[in-house]
């Protein structure tokens, strides 16, 4: 059994004049949910084998918290998670790499959304609102691909944490 949990980004502040979307950065809030949901996780999840964000700022201080909670294995930057990333071609890449008992992917919305929608029907559609700071967690039985996976938690920030079990 292998999971992959998906994690759209904390609070960020507003783009200023001149700044590139991929610049903006956790606001204090953003960081306080991001940490209170963090610490959920640990208590649900446990240390995970493997994190990877998207390269925009927020997605990698996101991730930078959640690290010191579920202490991944290794950790990794991909452009592949960035809003308007393809879906599919992530269960691609996640499916050709060394399996790993419990994968983190953090980006953004639309691309969580649509990467929930993948895993579990194999179309990208948006089955959920992936609110700032929110997380599902999917489960695949031999291997991990599209239209294969199985909600097994989803929380949305604040809320605490919702399993199936």
């Amino acid at each position: 059994m292998q999971r992959v949990l998906l994690m759209r980004h904390g609070i960020a502040e507003d783009a200023g004049p001149g700044q590139r979307d991929s610049e903006r950065a956790l606001t204090d809030p953003g960081r306080r949910r991001v940490e209170a949901v963090a610490t959920d996780l640990a208590a649900t999840v446990g240390p995970v084998d493997r994190m990877v964000s998207s390269d925009y700022l927020r997605a990698i201080q996101t991730a930078d918290i959640l690290a010191r909670h579920l202490q991944p294995g290794q950790r990794e930057i991909s452009t592949g998670l960035v809003p308007h990333g393809d879906p599919a071609s992530v269960y691609d890449w996640l499916g050709a790499l060394p399996d790993a008992p419990v994968t983190v992917l953090v980006g953004h919305e639309p691309q969580m959304n649509l990467l929930l929608g993948v895993g579990l029907t194999g179309t990208p559609w948006g089955p959920a609102r992936f609110g700032k700071a929110s997380v599902a967690m999917l489960a695949f039985q031999g291997g991990i691909s599209a239209g294969r996976g199985q909600l097994e938690l989803f929380l949305r920030a604040g809320l605490g944490v919702r399993s199936r079990e």
